[in-house]
């Protein structure tokens, strides 16, 4: 089967920094390299020249297709000239950027070439207020939320300090910040612009699970822990490890509920959590692949690529028992610090280096070996 891997950050498709570049990049080179272990897929993805030109780093074990003026047209052009079969897109959901991709490929060859499933449902989980009711409608514990732009002061010490607000469609940490206290409330209320949501704060453990969808039935591929920092001037995602092994928390009914908000979309799919006095709070959807699966692939017994296509492409979603389907457990986490050294690049633990940052990763058979592993690739770093 001819599959093309459309990521939009390394495709060019959007502008973003070194801190952010290096994701995309990190996420494409991880899964292509799980991908092209599997025979019944022959791998193309589009590549962004200026990107990549000069970076001896840029290692992909599939076939690229090099865009001298990255658009979605010329995208879409080249899926008919070389004739694929499926196309799987990892695109931010900034300002619904995701399901604009998705569409203009709908509107030229059909959703069946489409490999992530249905593009409405897309757009129900996207906006972060949207998320909110839906969640709560399919009694899903999720942190009180209310649209900022109409917010007053009272409604914001009702839900109380400290609270977090962030953009409506934005992927990631992107724009998302601590209000510590009624004074801090009182100035972002006045500088306000845009559509955003302000949430209650919710103590606990920053995590994620990985999800695998067939369009019908959703699978835990792993829980993940997740490394952000937050602030009032600005919040950034850092890194994790995989898996989490939270005690006395079960998933079931969690999954099941997701399921029915999730119905029709293939493929992967994040979800962003926190973990709170025995209790897992949903707090965003991501349908893409996000930046765990690296610590996935790493760590998971089998490969992770292949459970993520067969849902894709073929429907088929495999039974898994979370807890028995690792060999070990991997840390990876971005850091400002270059890779100076040509030989680096044929280390596996350095994913991808871009103008001063760095994604790195570490394995071991216990966490701590697998930290271990990774400060010993940090210290080679320039």
């Amino acid at each position: 089967m001819k599959l093309l891997l459309v990521e939009a950050l390394t495709a060019g498709l959007i502008d973003a920094p070194p801190s952010i570049l290096v994701e995309g990049f990190s996420m494409l080179r991880r899964f292509s390299i799980d991908v092209s272990r599997l025979s019944w897929i022959d791998l193309y993805t589009v590549v962004d020249r200026k990107l990549v030109i000069d970076r001896l780093d840029f290692i992909l074990p599939c076939r690229k297709i090099y865009l001298r003026n990255p658009c979605i047209e010329d995208i879409v052009y080249r899926i008919g000239e070389l004739d694929f079969d499926k196309v799987y897109v990892i695109a931010p959901e900034t300002n619904s950027f995701i399901s604009s991709i998705l569409r203009r490929i709908e509107d030229e060859y059909g959703s069946s070439i489409i490999a992530n499933g249905c593009i409405d449902i897309l757009d129900s989980i996207i906006d972060k207020l949207d998320l909110y009711y839906e969640l709560s409608r399919r009694g899903v514990k999720t942190p009180k939320s209310i649209n900022f732009d109409e917010a007053t002061l009272e409604d914001l010490d009702k839900l109380g300090y400290p609270l977090i607000v962030k953009p409506r469609l934005e992927a990631g940490c992107g724009g998302l910040r601590v209000i510590r206290d009624r004074k801090e409330a009182e100035k972002l209320l006045r500088q306000r612009s845009g559509s955003w949501i302000v949430q209650e704060y919710v103590k606990g453990l920053a995590s994620s699970l990985s999800l695998v969808s067939n369009g019908c039935s959703l699978k835990l591929l792993s829980i993940n822990r997740q490394f952000v920092n937050l602030s009032y001037t600005g919040s950034s995602y850092l890194g994790g490890y995989v898996p989490l092994i939270p005690r006395c928390i079960r998933m079931d009914e969690l999954i099941d509920k997701l399921g029915t908000l999730l119905h029709g979309l293939k493929g992967y799919v994040g979800v962003d959590t926190v973990i709170s006095d025995g209790e897992v709070y949903v707090i965003e959807v991501n349908p893409r692949l996000t930046v765990s699966y690296i610590g996935l692939s790493r760590s998971y017994r089998g490969n992770p690529a292949e459970v993520v296509l067969e849902a894709a492409v073929h429907g088929k979603l495999r039974e898994m028992n979370t807890f028995n389907a690792f060999r070990g457990f991997s840390v990876f986490l971005k850091v400002r610090r270059a890779a100076l050294d040509v030989g680096l690049h044929v280390d596996d633990r350095l994913i991808a280096s871009i103008d001063g940052y760095s994604l790195i990763s570490g394995f071991g058979y216990s966490l701590r070996d697998a930290w271990i592993d990774l400060l010993d690739i940090r210290g080679k770093l320039g």
